[in-house]
């Protein structure tokens, strides 16, 4: 059936690639069954120009966003369990996609302990391929090359040196057992491409969320270019940091170029991060979704909740080397000034930071308040005009079952599990926040009105 076709897709299908890039690997498989996203599939292929359809943050064409490409596609992945006390279906493989119900007034999630995480067997895209040289040196995709991927590191040199690794990782492991390839069995050996150390890698998850003015969640995401080395076209969470491509100081904490996130980014008290992680997490989004001297001064008052935090469940990761995030977000409320509101009406993404697109309001909400005014923001190539780069943002309506958000639908349309914690984030979000209406109209210099995309609300 399906669920052992995802645990065992056959390796005949797959075929050498010498370029190093998922998108040209995913593009050459020809099979839309496999589990962890494959074939990469245009944003805009989620979409269909209609003209019929009238609303207020039209901008010329107007556009729906619907499920029934993924759902043709076949892309849908299937929970296997159910939870009686809340009657959610989960995917025992996933933990974010775990039923989810925090302590009430709490704004923290227990992270899962080391023998939570060996039951688990962790993840379902980490167990796809991962970029690395083969025996030859080559840049390789294939299955079988990636039976036991990179040369394996050689055994801990004394108990000092493993228990460093143990200590960096926020289950105090030193291997990451759960990252086992899914053809071969064996443990996915050495370093995944874009981590440099061993062990766990650190990153911080730096994530911003609005009411719409219908009452409805949406997230700050970020939505890789078509031509990324890894995960091209998908949408992530706001701002995701391994490492740093610039200097940088915020609140005094100096952020040197090209360093790792650094490991303990754990300072919090009653939910809110401080000290060096609210450093890193407005740094975070300064280096990828607001970028430029105009922004700081605004970045510099923002606060953070943490919400989560664990290893990502990264087509990277390996047994040897793996990332940990902690996923911590800023709500804007609608309170804020009409300048820091202007501001924040669309991203200015930092261009020379690799495989980074669009920054895009995207509705993550389950439930919506409005289910006739679900809107997401797009960005869509024109034939002529738009921007530098030629494209231009407009809102699309969701229609259909797209209206309520299903990370199972849209898994495959997310780095990771992030479609899964971006249900987290708007289950959140409604808990702590109450939407109690529009942002005011926005007047122009003409004194023409339009309205706001922002809703305000107040802490519950």
């Amino acid at each position: 059936g399906r669920l052992k076709f995802l645990l065992d897709p056959p390796i005949e299908k797959s075929k050498k690639i010498e370029s190093g890039k998922q998108s040209d690997w995913k593009k050459d498989q020809n099979n839309k069954d496999f589990p962890w996203g494959w074939p990469a599939r245009d944003h805009k292929s989620q979409i269909e120009v209609i003209t019929d359809v009238d609303h207020p943050f039209k901008n010329g064409v107007s556009y729906e966003f619907s499920y029934d490409n993924v759902v043709n596609a076949k892309s849908v992945l299937e929970p296997n369990a159910f939870d009686k006390k809340t009657g959610q279906k989960y995917h025992t493989q996933l933990y974010a996609s775990s039923p989810y119900d925090p302590n009430k007034g709490s704004t923290y999630v227990e992270d899962l302990t080391a023998t939570e995480l060996k039951q688990i067997n962790f993840g379902i895209k980490q167990k796809g391929p991962m970029y690395f040289n083969n025996k030859d040196g080559q840049a390789s995709y294939t299955l079988s090359d990636h039976v036991d991927g990179k040369d394996a590191f050689d055994d801990f040199k004394d108990d000092d040196e493993e228990n460093v690794c143990k200590d960096h990782s926020m289950y105090g492991i030193a291997l990451n057992t759960t990252a086992i390839h899914s053809v071969s069995k064996k443990p996915k050996r050495g370093l995944g491409p874009k981590f440099f150390n061993r062990g766990a890698n650190s990153c911080i998850n730096a994530i911003v969320t609005r009411y719409d003015r219908y009452g409805n969640v949406q997230m700050m995401a970020m939505l890789r270019p078509q031509d990324a080395d890894s995960d091209p076209g998908d949408y992530q969470m706001s701002a995701g940091c391994i490492f740093f491509a610039q200097d940088m100081e915020f609140d005094g904490i100096k952020i040197k170029k090209m360093t790792s996130t650094p490991y303990h980014l754990r300072d919090e008290s009653g939910g809110k991060i401080h000290g060096k992680d609210l450093a890193y997490a407005r740094a975070s989004i300064y280096s990828k979704l607001w970028h430029g001297d105009e922004f700081i001064p605004m970045l510099e008052r923002w606060g953070f909740d943490k919400i989560l935090g664990g290893i990502v469940d990264d087509v990277s990761n390996t047994t040897e080397s793996w990332v940990e995030t902690n996923y911590n977000v800023h709500h804007i409320t609608g309170e804020e000034d009409e300048e820091e509101l202007a501001m924040l009406m669309n991203a200015k993404v930092n261009k020379e930071r690799a495989n980074v697109g669009f920054g895009v309001w995207r509705s993550i909400d389950p439930d919506p308040k409005d289910e006739n005014n679900v809107y997401s923001q797009l960005y869509v190539k024109d034939e002529v005009g738009g921007d530098s780069d030629g494209y231009s943002s407009h809102y699309a309506k969701h229609e259909g079952a797209a209206k309520k958000f299903d990370p199972f639908a849209e898994f495959d349309m997310w780095h990771g599990e992030h479609a899964f914690v971006a249900r987290l984030i708007s289950e959140y979000v409604k808990k702590k926040y109450e939407f109690v209406g529009p942002v005011d109209d926005i007047k122009s210099s003409e004194e023409k009105s339009s309205p706001s995309p922002f809703g305000k609300c107040k802490i519950r």
